[in-house]
């Protein structure tokens, strides 16, 4: 018990002296954050005063710099109104006028502008004031160098331009400009003196803060140190803290993961879509292209990067085209439209493009992107396609369907004009032996050698269709009698009658026999008219071939013998019936 009571007492003792030093240090670590927390308030208001006078000296920077930017501007704008007027006197070319009168009209906005930026700088203003009127003698000059040059000639214009009075004005304007820069750069010089010193300040006060911060952190962990519970608190805190971070990091390897497949697809997508992509800076400087790009400009990724994207100017465009075209860009982010841009080549094409913006952080554009689709090519491949859809694949004549077309137009211009069109149904005679003999091959050959023996009787009015394997319609234009049309199915009997030479000088010999319907007599619609033709067509085969049937008629058939032939022929030397 004695030996309890002893430990108890001599326990006891450090126990108090524990408390105690607990108790003191707490009261030294309120008083310490309490100092530090009132310098910490002080340094952050005086870092706070620092930053927004910086804020409003770089704001008069940025003043002064537009200043000077548009003082620059008008002093570019009136030699561009001075050149371009003194293009037309030298010239007599009423292309300068535009540029004269854009430049002259961007003058007087521009010093709009500049009046509103140095409206509370009296001698400004005056110098300013000065200025005004010197651009305005010398747009006047310009205009009445302009007139002279219109009313009286260039010799007149050349000798009012010899007085110097306009170079005078000119040099003065630029007088006056020096002056106003001059007057703003020394402005410039003061603020940004002021701007650096506030930029001191700020940075000394920034530091003092992190001094002080870090003075706490190390009382802090002193403080910590003597405490063994906090410390065993804070180690399985952190303990939480690290499981915390694994979670987050396998989330954050994950998520990067991820990130990385679809930064994969797309860059696969940029590499392989069809359509150009092209990204620029703010500047209009290429920065990357995609291979469809390359395909479509024919400029390689090593002529492009680098370049401005004006390299593809085809100059079919007013500089009033593009000023929309940005200035679309420039309010909603974005533009589409037709353009006619130019190859590397040289060759001009027209072109569907999209113009989106990529904005910063700070909501300010940091990249243009470009998606273009080449519209010249694709109008190639729908022509093809079309000419596919209405012209036979063997012979490049039209098929049935352009028949139709091209018959109900022949149609109406009858009706319109009172004249006679005549549709004659074409067949080859013994054409089916020549594919049995000599192959299909051959035969085809046939078939393109008579199509062009017969297109050499035709007019260009004319239309000579391929319907089926190997037969033909042919649709006369314009006749006034049916002799006409039974002239050129003889005639064409005739013609096919000659032997034909394919491929290894073999001989092939056919005939033909024809079927005539003739509107308005035999019917009123086409698909009739081809009904009746090949119905007469059918009639002349059956009579034997090698002849011609004419609808209107009677049963009795008007077949050409030889000897009828050889007569005919002389149909071929008249000019109404055969060109």
């Amino acid at each position: 018990m004695v030996y309890s009571a002893t430990t108890k007492e001599q326990g006891g003792a450090p126990g108090i002296r524990n408390l105690a030093i607990a108790q003191t240090s707490e009261r030294r670590v309120w008083w310490t954050f309490f100092l530090a927390g009132g310098l910490a308030v002080i340094v952050a208001i005086s870092s706070l005063l620092s930053i927004v006078r910086l804020q409003y000296d770089n704001d008069w920077v940025v003043h002064t710099e537009q200043v000077i930017a548009a003082l620059d501007h008008v002093l570019s704008l009136a030699t561009d109104m001075e050149t371009a007027g003194r293009g037309f006197v030298i010239t007599g070319t009423t292309e300068y006028l535009e540029p004269y009168a854009s430049a002259s009209n961007s003058l007087n906005s521009q010093m709009d502008h500049l009046r509103a930026l140095v409206s509370d700088n009296p001698s400004q203003n005056q110098r300013l004031v000065t200025l005004s009127q010197l651009l305005t003698q010398r747009q006047a000059e310009v205009t009445h160098d302009i007139n002279v040059r219109r009313n009286k000639g260039f010799d007149a214009a050349r000798a009012d331009v010899l007085t110097g009075v306009g170079k005078r004005i000119h040099d003065h304007i630029r007088v006056v400009v020096n002056a106003l820069e001059g007057a703003e750069r020394i402005l410039l010089k003061a603020r940004l003196t002021k701007s650096e010193r506030s930029m001191s300040w700020s940075i000394a006060s920034v530091i003092l803060g992190m001094l002080l911060v870090a003075g706490l952190v190390i009382f802090a962990q002193a403080v910590v140190r003597r405490d063994y519970a906090g410390s065993r608190r804070a180690n399985v805190a952190l303990g939480e803290l690290n499981r915390q971070l694994d979670a987050r990091v396998a989330e954050r390897t994950a998520e990067l993961t991820k990130a990385s497949e679809q930064l994969k697809l797309a860059d696969a997508v940029f590499k392989n879509i069809q359509e150009g992509i092209v990204i620029t800076d703010p500047a209009g400087r290429i920065i990357a292209v995609n291979p469809a790009f390359s395909r479509v400009t024919e400029y390689p990724p090593n002529e492009a990067i680098g370049q401005n994207i004006r390299i593809l100017q085809s100059g079919r465009h007013a500089r009033s085209f593009y000023l929309q075209m940005w200035e679309s860009v420039l309010t909603t982010g974005s533009w589409q439209g037709e353009v006619w841009n130019r190859r590397r080549g040289g060759d001009i094409y027209k072109e569907w493009r999209g113009i989106s913006t990529i904005y910063d952080t700070s909501g300010k554009p940091k990249y243009y992107i470009g998606v273009a689709s080449d519209l010249s090519r694709m109008n190639r491949t729908m022509t093809d396609l079309e000419h596919l859809a209405h012209h036979d694949a063997l012979t490049g004549l039209p098929n049935r369907l352009l028949l139709a077309s091209r018959l109900e137009h022949s149609l109406e211009r009858a009706r319109r004009d009172g004249a006679l069109c005549a549709v004659l149904c074409l067949d080859l005679d013994r054409f089916k032996a020549i594919n049995d003999t000599l192959g299909h091959a051959a035969g085809d050959e046939l078939l393109r050698q008579v199509a062009e023996r017969i297109k050499l009787r035709l007019r260009d009015v004319d239309t000579l269709a391929r319907v089926g394997g190997d037969e033909l319609v042919v649709v006369l234009e314009g006749i006034f009698s049916s002799e006409e049309a039974t002239a050129v199915a003889a005639t064409l009997i005739a013609q096919l009658a000659h032997p034909f030479v394919l491929s290894g000088l073999r001989e092939a010999v056919i005939g033909a026999s024809v079927g005539i319907s003739i509107f308005p007599a035999d019917a009123g619609r086409p698909s009739e008219l081809l009904e009746m033709a090949d119905l007469s067509l059918y009639l002349a085969k059956r009579a034997g071939g090698n002849q011609w049937h004419l609808s209107a008629q009677s049963d009795a058939l008007n077949f050409c013998d030889d000897s009828q032939l050889q007569a005919i022929s002389a149909c071929e030397r008249l000019p109404e019936a055969l060109t």
